[in-house]
């Protein structure tokens, strides 16, 4: 478990679907992607897994797969305090940009899409995540590495990234005029400590008994203040993994463009009524 081949192994299982290793030589993996005719990686592109005819060809993407970094062999469930390490952003590049929460949820941003990932374990400075939204090369269910050391962050699956880290800090205290409830006509918004919000509102199609339409973000630093990555949504204009705008200001949280109003909102009616 705790030497190089046998980190190697694992970030190979943890691929699952999304890859199958041909070949470990020193110091990287072949891996081979399902394509289409064209070429061209095969991945959904509505959320949905996708399968690759038996006879497609295939085309090979060289990866480095580098050590861990920090003394640590052993395998451990994602929390609070084993992912904050890891909480940052990997900067724009031409092929995307990799977002790392402190809930662990994950967003590739590539020209494709975005994706979205749920951290599951984590193995010296790899993180595992499973697909939980696909748009483009990823799959639904598969398996990714992400391998971060120092400033380098490097993911490890279809399409591989290596981009420069940047951490960043999350407390519940630079977020304290956020938390609670918020409130307008037919919707409501909960902001807590973690940094989650949590969005509900009525759907004006469907009868008044109808259940509301809902979405769940956690929030990134962005600028001097804080942008809504969102990752679970039944709400049309908040699409799972879109950024959403937040502010506040004279007692009424701004998210998206839509008002939410607290116990100090004014004027009277900001938040209709």
């Amino acid at each position: 478990m705790g030497n190089k081949d046998g980190g190697r192994n694992r970030i190979a299982a943890a691929l699952g679907a999304a890859a199958i290793v041909m070949m470990v030589a020193a110091g990287e993996a072949v891996i081979a992607l399902p394509a289409d005719a064209s070429g061209v990686p095969a991945g959904p592109t509505t959320g949905q897994a996708s399968s690759a005819a038996a006879a497609s060809p295939v085309v090979t993407t060289t990866v480095e797969v580098t050590s861990p970094g920090t003394g640590s062999t052993g395998t451990t469930t994602t929390s609070a305090a084993t992912i904050s390490r890891f909480v940052g952003v990997g900067g724009m590049s031409d092929q995307g940009r990799t977002i790392i929460t402190q809930l662990g949820v994950i967003f590739i941003d590539t020209p494709a899409g975005v994706t979205v990932l749920q951290a599951k374990s984590i193995t010296g400075d790899t993180i595992s995540a499973k697909v939980t939204y696909a748009r483009g090369a990823y799959s639904m269910g598969s398996y990714v590495g992400i391998v971060q050391t120092g400033t380098s962050l490097k993911v490890i699956g279809p399409p591989p990234l290596d981009l420069v880290f940047t951490p960043y800090s999350f407390s519940a205290g630079a977020i304290a005029s956020y938390l609670g409830s918020w409130s307008g006509h037919s919707r409501g918004a909960v902001v807590t400590s973690d940094g989650r919000v949590q969005i509900s509102m009525r759907d004006y199609s469907k009868p008044f008994d109808a259940p509301p339409m809902t979405a769940e973000g956690v929030l990134v630093p962005f600028g001097d203040g804080w942008q809504l990555r969102m990752y679970l949504s039944t709400i049309p204009e908040m699409a799972v993994g879109s950024p959403q705008t937040i502010a506040l200001g004279g007692g009424v949280l701004t998210i998206g463009g839509v008002t939410y109003c607290g116990a100090t909102a004014h004027p009277v009616g900001a938040c209709g009524a």
